[in-house]
This record gives C-alpha cells, sequence and structure tokens, in this order.
C-alpha cells in the first residue's frame, strides 16, 4: 500500500517472467500494473525524457576511458607495465570482468547523477514526464510529452488544470 492506496505501478514491456515476479504480487494487494506505450519510453519515463540515460551513458564512457588509461593489474603477465587499454585490445578479459567492470562504472555514473549539479537534470526529466506536478495544477504547464507532441493529456473535470491518472 502507498499512503494507505493500493499501487499503479506503469512498466516499459511486458515479459512472461513479470506476470509471475512482478505482476501478481502487486494484484495480490490490490494494485493495477499497466504497460506504457512501445517505443515512446521518453515521453514517460524520467530516464529517456530529461537526456538522464544520456549523461548517465556519458558518464560512464568518460569512466571507462579513464579506466582503459590506468597501469593494468591483472593476472595477465606482460614484459612491460602494460595499461588496461592494451589488455583490452588483445581481448584478454573474461565476460565475467568485463560485466564487473560495467557494473562498476554504471554504479559510479549513477553516483555522480546523484550529485547536486544533476539536480535540475533530474527534477525536469520528472516534470516533463507528469510525475512531478501539484494537485492544485500550478506546474502543469511544465509537462512535456517527447516523441508524443500532438498528445493533449486528459483535464479532471473537477479542475480544469489538473490531468487525470
Amino acid at each position: 500500500m502507498c499512503f494507505g492506496r493500493p499501487p499503479k505501478i506503469l512498466k516499459d514491456a511486458a515479459g512472461g517472467k513479470d506476470l509471475k515476479t512482478y505482476v501478481q504480487p502487486i494484484q495480490d494487494i490490490g494494485g493495477q500494473v499497466g504497460y506504457g506505450p512501445p517505443g515512446k519510453t521518453e515521453a514517460w519515463q524520467p530516464i529517456d525524457a530529461g537526456h538522464v540515460g544520456a549523461v548517465v551513458k556519458s558518464l560512464a564512457k568518460q569512466g571507462l576511458e579513464r579506466w582503459l588509461q590506468q597501469p593494468y593489474k591483472g593476472k595477465v603477465h606482460f614484459d612491460h607495465e602494460a595499461k588496461n587499454w592494451e589488455v583490452w585490445e588483445q581481448n584478454k578479459f573474461t565476460m565475467r570482468e568485463k560485466r564487473i567492470l560495467m557494473t562498476w562504472l554504471f554504479g559510479d555514473a549513477w553516483a555522480q547523477i546523484q550529485l547536486p549539479k544533476y539536480a535540475l537534470l533530474r527534477r525536469r526529466a520528472f516534470e516533463k514526464t507528469g510525475l512531478l506536478i501539484t494537485k492544485n495544477g500550478k506546474n502543469d504547464g511544465q509537462v512535456i510529452a517527447e516523441g508524443l507532441k500532438d498528445f493533449q493529456p486528459p483535464l479532471n473535470p473537477l479542475s480544469p488544470r489538473r490531468f487525470v491518472f
């Protein structure tokens, strides 16, 4: 329960395993699970709408570039002090090591996104998707559904400025 009400969840894809592990437990407590329009996540997912995902990928790429320039400290032996990029080019890293590296790089990038200098980026992403609107409808004009340029959300009949969800 969320604030005494059953949750309403919007997902981006319907998968077979989702039914047992994700959808059914939410439905068991009276919640609803819906699926957003395919191929239009920039209209309703903050990570896509506010370019947060692109910034995270860019920060991860910068982290990878820094890591590639660092001295190699692995199990493969070289006759000189090798850099990570040399070992990478020779394809000496296992898939396990690459997955661990990517997890570390994206985790670090996500931690950077939480810094105060990205606060406006994060806020704007939630505003654009309508997930950070006020009850009185004051900021409804901030909702901009990218990818759905002609989309007009339905109005709440009790207040001409509020959206119905």
